[in-house]
């Protein structure tokens, strides 16, 4: 079975900029990519005009939805990793994400490492690390 991926906004941002590793990723997993509300919130600033708004959904409208507002259960699991892990108190994003990418056991892929790494509940990750020409992908 094919893992399911919920990708942080910094892989399609990587992607929407053209970086290889990312639109490799991307189109090697389409039907298995997964976002989320943050990821809309993080693509589309603040500000940015209603064209830009349209293109960004509809570039995320290749991919599957998750929305969290919908789901008590993915606060429940931030509640826990914030007792936990402080920093999540300012990082709300990223630990909504992981409490997110726990509940639907998805896996979790960011170039983040700092901020996914202590929060050992994600059962499963992909830090992607991008270099002048080197792209090193780690569990």
């Amino acid at each position: 079975m094919q893992s399911s991926f919920l990708l942080n906004s910094n892989i399609f941002i990587d992607y929407l900029k053209g970086l290889d590793y990312s639109k490799e990723f991307i189109t090697k997993n389409k039907k298995t990519i997964y976002y989320c509300d943050i990821n809309e919130k993080e693509l589309i600033p603040l500000g940015t005009k209603i064209k830009k708004k349209k293109e960004v959904k509809k570039f995320l409208s290749n991919f599957n939805r998750i929305p969290i507002k919908a789901d008590k259960r993915v606060f429940d699991i931030y509640a826990n990793l914030v007792k936990k892990h402080d920093y999540l108190n300012v990082h709300k994003y990223d630990g909504l994400l992981a409490s997110l990418a726990i509940l639907k056991n998805l896996t979790l892929v960011t170039r983040n490492k700092k901020h996914f790494k202590p929060i050992e509940e994600l059962k499963t990750r992909i830090f992607i690390e991008v270099g002048e020409e080197i792209v090193k992908i780690t569990s």
